[in-house]
């Protein structure tokens, strides 16, 4: 029963990983940042662009003087090149530039541009990680692809894969180990163990684990970012603006109350005529787009700041479980438990397992693998790990115990020629006369 048990969470797991083949060294918050936004982002501005650049981005009214499709065509280029302004259609129209630049449209023609470039900082940090992670000493999405390609497998490929990525991360996790040797390199050591994040090196089994940290503040830095550009680049007033947008639409309240994306601008234009006789007109131009680019922004201002705020819990969890001691040691432990069984005699050698072996990094790597792979197959590395360490350790207390026994006698320690001449004189003095007794 308990083998088809097995059988069948190790079917579960098979499809589980089957069915994302994608392999990373994130967790499911870093993919939404760095895949899906930009993915979302890049095709809110390649429907921008389509608008914009194959269909009509704007029409304005034709007055008599502009009679004519080239007339008008020019102008309307003319408006869409130089800022519109929005003015309400009840309000008296004024002379006054200053009004009039205060309520100008800059975003309009820029919004493909701008969701691009949105969409790059949003993987920006990505590189980052992509930079830092190589400075562990191999590719930490091979270790993930090999786990998840075990995980899919037959018995005899999966034990052999698990087999040969234990042996892959013990030697990783060995030549990482810190130098014992100096005092500098002692003062480094006990540091790292106090406050890892102070030194993030190879040695001290935290730069994969402090990395990522980072990257993880980075990511909410760049969310708070998109929320800063996208509010001075629509001109809207405070942070909050999208839940000024979502109530406007759910109570109805139109863009012409609203002023917020209108449908409908105002473009002035100066001709000069035949004579040098300037005339200005003050035509009324629909955007069409800006009906689209209101539900896109509010979608968008919504994400993100849903993004931010999962972001920095998962920074909080990422950080509390891969620096707390106990968290390390019960996620291991459950592990261990699942394919193997720890006697009260080995507790202090699966302690220094955890704790100098395995330390930050190790463990990182192996919730990596778990979020990926699965716990099926994290179990059995964990397990193959722990075997091959205890081995070593058996071995090295096996061969503490007999080195006496394997050492030849200890010789008495060699005197010098003085102290074997003063030997010899000492032996060769008679020894004192008897004390004198007076004579009867």
């Amino acid at each position: 029963a308990a083998g088809m048990n097995f059988d069948f969470f190790l079917k579960v797991n098979q499809f589980r990983v089957s069915f994302g083949q994608y392999a990373a060294a994130e967790d499911f918050i870093d993919v939404l940042n760095y895949m899906i936004t930009p993915t979302i982002l890049i095709f809110f501005a390649g429907i921008s662009a389509t608008k914009q650049y194959l269909f009509t981005p704007i029409q304005c009214w034709t007055l008599k003087e502009t009679e004519g499709s080239q007339r008008m065509e020019y102008i309307e280029n003319l408006c869409w090149i130089e800022n519109m302004y929005y003015w309400p259609m009840g309000e008296t129209m004024t002379q006054d530039s200053s009004k009039k630049k205060e309520r100008t449209i800059y975003y309009y023609q820029w919004i493909p541009f701008v969701l691009a470039l949105q969409a790059v900082l949003f993987y920006l940090p990505r590189i980052c990680w992509l930079f830092l992670s190589n400075r562990f000493g191999t590719s930490i999405m091979d270790i993930i692809r090999f786990s998840m390609s075990a995980a899919t497998v037959e018995q005899d490929k999966r034990q052999r894969l698990v087999g040969f990525l234990a042996a892959h991360l013990e030697k990783l996790l060995f030549h990482v180990q810190p130098y014992r040797r100096g005092r500098w390199q002692q003062v480094k050591n006990r540091c790292a163990q106090v406050l890892p994040c102070l030194v993030l090196t190879r040695r001290t089994g935290f730069v994969l684990v402090g990395s990522y940290l980072l990257v993880k503040l980075l990511y909410v830095k760049v969310a708070v970012l998109q929320l800063i550009i996208m509010e001075r680049f629509l001109g809207m007033n405070g942070t909050y603006w999208g839940f000024n947008l979502l109530d406007d639409l759910i109570r109805r309240r139109s863009w012409e109350r609203t002023g917020v994306f209108p449908r409908v601008t105002r473009c002035d234009l100066r001709f000069e005529n035949v004579g040098n006789v300037v005339n200005t007109y003050s035509l009324q131009c629909v955007l069409p787009n800006n009906m689209l680019n209101e539900k896109m922004y509010i979608f968008l201002w919504f994400w993100v700041w849903a993004l931010a705020v999962f972001t920095s819990f998962s920074f909080v969890s990422w950080a509390v479980t891969s620096t707390m001691r106990a968290s390390r040691r019960s996620f291991i432990k459950k592990y261990l438990k699942i394919m193997t069984s720890i006697h009260s005699e080995e507790k202090a050698v699966a302690k220094k397992f955890v704790n100098s072996f395995l330390r930050y990094d190790g463990i990182f790597l192996l919730r990596m693998i778990s979020h990926n792979a699965g716990d099926l197959i994290t179990a059995e590395i964990v397990r193959e790990i722990w075997l091959r360490y205890r081995s070593k350790k058996t071995d090295e207390m096996d061969l503490a115990c007999n080195l006496p026994a394997l050492l030849p006698p200890e010789r008495p320690p060699r005197s010098s020629s003085r102290q074997r001449h003063k030997h010899q004189q000492h032996q060769q003095q008679p020894p004192p006369p008897p004390p004198l007794q007076p004579q009867m």
